[in-house]
């Protein structure tokens, strides 16, 4: 520590240089305080709107909890069309990859929505694997990796092993909705896992997951209210990268003299 060089500034513009990264500093410090409030309000909201709905008084015990008593339990496979499995291309095969076919892991999941891929294929790569093409406006749910990720994918995209895709009947049940109730039951969904080494939920017991099926109406209220909260939390947080992102670039500039800051006479 005694030979690290350091530089040595007036007085003056070090306090001034850390005037301004302090303010930067709280600014970040405020977003977080915004960040932690947003996700408190939506984890009661998810609770109660999951739990009780939308105006109701009449409640019914069941094997998942009180529900209102007009809403219903089903398994997930009764409002789903099909189960979707996936896959990786041999990546020692280069005809197989950097296609125009999009193609994601659990690990891509960071948020409620996929509008990208992780990495692309190629036809050969999509029909020489076990991967599949899971259509938009359905639901990914990580069954192996990350157990207990979900998300709605607005694109075309082929997933790996860890994930499964379930094909939504929407007569039945929203894509949006389905999300929050997986979301709502990531507890449940780990205690699925089977395996030694690494542990996965079969697609089978995913199918059996019983989870409540308010009116499609209710449902879509339901759903846009969580969303509005969710696409605040990430406003906030592209605001907390955005400035981090600034105050990693003043403490390049203005550690370093690149940039000097004026100080008043």
């Amino acid at each position: 520590m005694e030979k690290l060089a350091i530089p040595i500034l007036p007085f003056t513009e070090q306090r001034r240089i850390a005037e301004v990264l302090y303010s930067v500093d709280v600014s970040i410090q405020k977003v977080d305080g915004a960040i932690a409030k947003t996700e408190r309000l939506k984890k009661g909201l998810m609770q109660k709107l999951l739990n009780k709905g939308i105006g109701h008084t009449e409640f019914k015990d069941t094997e998942i909890g009180k529900i209102p008593k007009e809403w219903q339990i089903v398994r997930l496979k009764d409002v789903a069309f099909d189960f979707i499995g996936g896959g990786t291309p041999a990546t020692s095969n280069s005809d197989y990859w950097n296609g125009d076919i999009p193609w994601m892991t659990s690990a891509h999941i960071n948020g409620r929505i996929i509008a990208s891929g992780q990495k692309y294929i190629t036809k050969q790569g999509l029909e020489n694997s076990a991967t599949n093409l899971v259509p938009k406006e359905n639901i990914f749910v990580a069954t192996r990796v990350g157990i207990g990720k979900a998300a709605i994918n607005k694109i075309d995209v082929a997933i790996s092993q860890d994930l499964t895709g379930v094909i939504a009947d929407k007569n039945k049940a929203i894509p949006d909705f389905l999300y929050w109730v997986l979301i709502n039951r990531e507890r449940r969904l780990k205690s699925l896992a089977q395996g030694s080494t690494i542990k996965g939920i079969l697609r089978d017991e995913l199918g059996r997951l019983r989870i409540p099926r308010p009116s499609l109406p209710e449902q879509q209220k339901i759903s846009e209210i969580l969303s509005t909260v969710d696409k605040k939390l990430e406003l906030d947080r592209k605001r907390k990268e955005k400035l981090e992102r600034i105050k990693k670039g003043l403490m390049n500039d203005l550690l370093t003299g690149r940039k000097r800051v004026k100080v008043a006479g």
